[in-house]
């Protein structure tokens, strides 16, 4: 019940969402959930046509650098705190990211020209692209900077 499908709107009345998903309790309001309107008209072409929607991978999980909490769950330390991006805390196998010798422990700090900020923002820009699209990664390991080129590639477990 409720209103999943309809517009999310900013005070302005600009649309900036798509409701999606609440989570209610009889006793309170529940919390609502929103697919930002950038997702929705990059794929609004492919919607109308009937397609699904098919999003590029890289088989990594990666956390926020300031989550000190699932840092320490997964072991992961990091030396400079100012640095912005996402830290790797899995690398899938059999995934473009495994194929690239990403590692647990790297962080993310660029795909393209576009600087990551979080892991929020490391999916908008991952999204940008499509499956065949090469991506240049930069990533910091051991307090080095590097950087590889990687060839998206669909979710093996769709297939």
């Amino acid at each position: 019940p409720g209103n999943s499908g309809g517009p999310l709107v900013n005070i302005n009345g600009e649309v900036i969402g798509v409701t999606s998903l609440k989570l209610v309790q009889d006793e309170i309001e529940g919390m609502g959930f929103a697919i930002p309107i950038e997702l929705v008209t990059n794929a609004l072409e492919q919607l109308e046509s009937g397609k699904s929607i098919e999003r590029p991978v890289l088989g990594v999980s990666v956390l926020n650098l300031d989550d000190n909490y699932l840092l320490y769950k997964y072991g992961l330390n990091i030396s400079n705190r100012n640095t912005k991006g996402v830290i790797i805390a899995d690398v899938y196998d059999g995934y473009p990211a495994s194929s690239a010798k990403l590692k647990k422990g790297d962080i993310i700090t660029y795909i393209n020209d576009y600087e990551i900020e979080d892991s929020a923002n490391f999916k908008y820009i991952l999204y940008k692209y499509k499956i065949g699209d090469t991506i240049k990664i930069k990533y910091i390991r051991d307090g080095k900077e590097e950087s590889v080129d990687v060839l998206l590639d669909v979710d093996m477990m769709d297939n």
